[in-house]
């Protein structure tokens, strides 16, 4: 089982987007999928149409008080299941897990046998939950969006990631980055994408996920914008990204 955390320092670029996407592709190859979602604005929850303030969720997890196996839920793409966040998620101290640093991977020992691939969607910070998640990882993905700021906080994760790989997870890669939000045609994306490929190489994924308001449209039908609409330029993105992205983490 292959555990794919989806990070970066910032919100809003289409972390969460890219999360359920990609997520959703796989099971359309025919894996067995699940989504973690460990954010506190649980937008994976919502994207997939099954967030509710009063069910069990990753707070229950990581105070404790229940299994993955309790809230894992299904959507309505098959194949593809949801280990879901409320808000409530943002009640998880500090205290709660002090040294602490193995729950999810002991959570998603118990589920090796049900599913091929994990993708967890992550807070935009380094936190004990962070940690904890980074400490289950087998490979990062780092989405970037085009602007004066795209690789602030970067040097930071990496930093992060280096000393959990030393630390608790030998087996943590990072897998690479994905520009997202991408206004190809513009002189200033494509200055930004020269700068990105002399900062990451071979690091940066080939395929950009372009600007599409499909892709919006379809978090508010709470469907994959790759089932919503396969035909828009997100969604053929997405499905060009996976494919990218199963031909690197699989070996």
């Amino acid at each position: 089982m292959k555990v794919v955390s989806l990070i970066n320092l910032k919100g809003g670029v289409g972390k969460t987007s890219s999360t359920v996407n990609i997520a959703a592709t796989f099971a359309l190859m025919g894996f067995s999928v699940l989504i973690l979602d460990t954010d506190k604005q649980s937008n994976s929850t919502q994207y997939v149409g099954r967030y509710d303030e009063e069910m069990r969720s990753m707070y229950h997890v990581f105070t404790g008080q229940c299994s993955i196996k309790d809230i894992i839920r299904e959507t309505d793409v098959k194949r593809l299941h949801i280990a879901p966040a409320t808000i409530e998620l943002v009640k998880v101290r500090d205290s709660h897990l002090q040294g602490v640093y193995d729950v999810i991977s002991r959570q998603l020992s118990t589920l090796e046998r049900d599913y091929d691939y994990v993708f967890i969607d992550c807070p935009p910070d380094l936190n004990p939950i962070v940690d904890n998640v980074l400490a289950a990882t087998t490979d990062v993905l780092v989405p970037i969006k085009i602007d004066n700021w795209a690789l602030l906080g970067f040097g930071y994760l990496m930093e992060r990631i280096k000393e959990i790989r030393t630390e608790l997870n030998p087996s943590l890669n990072f897998s690479g980055a994905f520009i997202t939000m991408d206004k190809a045609r513009t002189n200033v994306s494509k200055e930004a994408k020269k700068h990105l490929i002399e900062h990451l190489g071979d690091d940066l994924y080939k395929t950009c996920i372009r600007d599409n308001s499909t892709l919006v449209t379809s978090t508010f039908f709470e469907k994959p914008v790759v089932l919503y609409d396969k035909s828009s330029n997100s969604a053929r993105d997405y499905f060009s990204l996976s494919n990218e992205i199963l031909q690197k983490i699989k070996t």
